[in-house]
């Protein structure tokens, strides 16, 4: 009998996962037992062990997508219709228009591009988790009179080099960017399964951010699942009992927390799978 639509010849699920690195969702939906094709910049030797194909959408050196080239590779898929959908990973986070077009070309898995569009907007989004009393850092769109204590950011960025302190950058300017007041405690992070309506929690795990060449808060990776105090964890329930519902998020997400003296504080949220799912692939896939 011959493969249905999204699925290979023995029946197994059949989706793309497009990313700057695509790595780590290759890795779990293979450990999950679907099949997955990959689009991203590096096509290492793990990338392409995991994944039946491989497909380059982009500059490694310049960590820089080509859109035509990712275009071409989901009409490829579409042609060859045996992919169910793809997945939008890292580095999409200042490309919801490229998730547009690429969802007009193949069925995307995942939060709508203006809902990413939304949550990476500062000056938007921030001010919606205050109207729900959702606990975050302080956010100034425009530099603070005192810098010290804030650091410069940039919403559409990821991994955390395009961190630094406030003293040493300029005022804020162009979409995304933003300062957030720093938060001692320790750093975790949420991945979760959402409807648009309820959640579950994956895994939490703890933040391993240190300094790399010239850039002081890169994202080195994780160690999980952790486990938190009763009011910590129903307080990380509150805020998700906000949040998912208010946004209508779907697939798997990750918040970035500070757990500052026992209280969950909202850092930022990913709209999109995030590295913490190579630590929780037995729950991500049922096991």
């Amino acid at each position: 009998m011959a493969a249905s639509i999204g699925s290979d010849a023995s029946g197994r699920i059949r989706v793309a996962v497009a990313a700057m690195s695509a790595r780590m969702m290759a890795e779990s939906v293979a450990r999950g037992g679907g099949a997955v094709v990959a689009l991203d910049l590096f096509g290492d030797g793990d990338t392409r062990a995991a994944a039946e194909a491989w497909h380059g959408i982009g500059s490694a050196g310049a960590l820089r997508f080509d859109d035509a080239a990712f275009l071409d590779a989901l009409a490829l898929l579409a042609r060859q219709n045996d992919v169910a959908g793809w997945v939008a990973g890292s580095g999409f986070e200042a490309r919801p228009d490229l998730i547009a077009r690429g969802a007009s070309v193949l069925p995307l898995f995942g939060n709508a591009p203006e809902l990413v569009r939304r949550v990476r907007t500062p000056g938007w989004f921030y001010p919606w988790l205050a109207a729900r009393q959702v606990p975050h850092a302080e956010v100034s769109i425009s530099r603070p009179a005192q810098p010290e204590g804030w650091l410069a950011k940039d919403a559409r960025a990821c991994g955390g080099w395009h961190v630094r302190p406030a003293a040493a950058a300029g005022p804020a300017c162009g979409v995304g960017r933003y300062f957030q007041r720093r938060i001692e405690g320790m750093p975790l992070s949420v991945l979760f399964l959402a409807d648009g309506r309820d959640w579950r929690i994956a895994g939490i795990a703890r933040q391993i951010v240190r300094p790399l060449g010239g850039h002081a808060f890169v994202y080195r990776g994780g160690v999980g699942p952790v486990g938190l105090p009763p009011p910590a964890q129903e307080a990380l329930a509150a805020m998700l009992d906000r949040v998912v519902p208010g946004l209508g998020l779907i697939g798997l997400n990750g918040i970035d927390f500070v757990l500052r003296a026992g209280e969950p504080v909202l850092i930022e949220l990913n709209p999109r799978p995030t590295a913490s799912v190579a630590l929780f692939d037995r729950c991500v896939n049922g096991g």
